[in-house]
């Protein structure tokens, strides 16, 4: 199950992009300085891998950039636009599951 982000996520996230932030911004401020980073250049990634003539060019970009631009990061989308106003809501993405094998009880 995806977990929140926490203030040293957007941190992280924004030194990756090397984009200046103070320290004394609040949680809020990074979360949505983050958002609107992450939302552009999520569509403009899709909008570059889209090839116009294909009919499900649009779709076939979203996976692409997703992985490219959230997934290598540790992050993924709830939800996200590229209309009119651009948003994004961003999670932790949840680790792998250990799988177990159930043993079988053999009746002789």
């Amino acid at each position: 199950m995806p977990k929140k982000l926490g203030r040293k996520d957007y941190e992280n996230v924004l030194k990756f992009y090397d984009v200046p932030f103070v320290s004394s911004q609040s949680t809020d401020e990074l979360k949505k300085a983050v958002e609107v980073l992450m939302s552009d250049k999520l569509c403009r990634c899709i909008k570059k891998v889209t090839d116009q003539n294909h009919p499900d060019g649009e779709k076939r970009a979203i996976p692409v950039c997703k992985k490219s631009i959230l997934h290598k990061k540790g992050l993924t989308d709830t939800g996200f636009s590229c209309k009119k106003k651009k948003h994004i809501s961003l999670r932790k993405r949840g680790g792998r599951r250990k799988l177990t094998r159930k043993r079988s009880k053999h009746i002789s």
